[in-house]
């Protein structure tokens, strides 16, 4: 038996292995979330900018979509300013969604394609807030928890009417007013990234070694002049 070929079959495969299970991992970790709420009231806030300040988790998120609810499906009352902003009021993304049915339409929001992904820093705050209108009104306030990836703070507001502005009000703990959503992936961890890196590495020089390497000729065996 050629122990030298089965040994490399063997590590072979063990590489092949690995590197199928780190890319699962990879993909899974990439995977497209949102934040999802649970109603649990309503409020009467008119035109201001209203929304929630929430904190990333220990996972970066790399932000790609915008969007507001739709109430049944059935297109926007109106038009609808859509904002990202830091803890400080800095704004991060701005997105203008117009009535009707022209924005898509998935999970129950209208959505804003960001012509480049924002990065959200783990264990940051941050704030979203749209200028609400009557749809945005009626969805009304929900409870924590609105995803795995973050921690909701609670609902802000700014008192500026028809002023779309930074929801700068302290945040009202423990509950978001519905209207403004994001889009989002997490992004892998150093660890996880170098090691597909390396995996992949691995393979790609394993296989080309193999390749400049002569084939090992099996030497049959023999015993009584008869071949094993």
């Amino acid at each position: 038996m050629n122990t030298k070929y089965n040994t490399s079959r063997s590590l072979h495969r063990v590489v092949v292995r690995l590197a199928v299970v780190v890319a699962c991992l990879s993909c899974s970790s990439a995977r497209a979330q949102i934040l999802t709420f649970q109603i649990s009231g309503s409020t009467g806030l008119l035109y201001d900018t209203v929304g929630y300040a929430f904190t990333v988790k220990q996972d970066p998120l790399s932000v790609h979509r915008l969007g507001v609810n739709d109430v049944g499906g059935d297109g926007l009352d109106s038009m609808n300013i859509i904002g990202l902003w830091g803890e400080g009021g800095s704004s991060l993304a701005t997105a203008i969604l117009p009535s009707g049915r022209s924005a898509p339409l998935e999970s129950g929001f209208r959505w804003f394609d960001l012509s480049t992904p924002v990065l959200l820093s783990a264990n940051t705050t941050y704030r979203l807030g749209v200028q609400a209108n009557l749809e945005t009104r009626a969805s009304g306030f929900v409870t924590d928890p609105i995803s795995p990836y973050v921690n909701l703070v609670g609902a802000v507001r700014n008192n500026q009417q028809q002023n779309f502005t930074y929801p700068g009000s302290a945040p009202f703990s423990g509950q978001a007013i519905v209207g403004p959503n994001m889009a989002f992936t997490v992004v892998p961890e150093p660890s996880i990234a170098h090691l597909v890196v390396s995996t992949a590495i691995a393979l790609f020089a394993f296989r080309f070694f193999k390749r400049m390497m002569p084939r090992q000729r099996r030497v049959p065996v023999r015993w009584k002049g008869r071949r094993l």
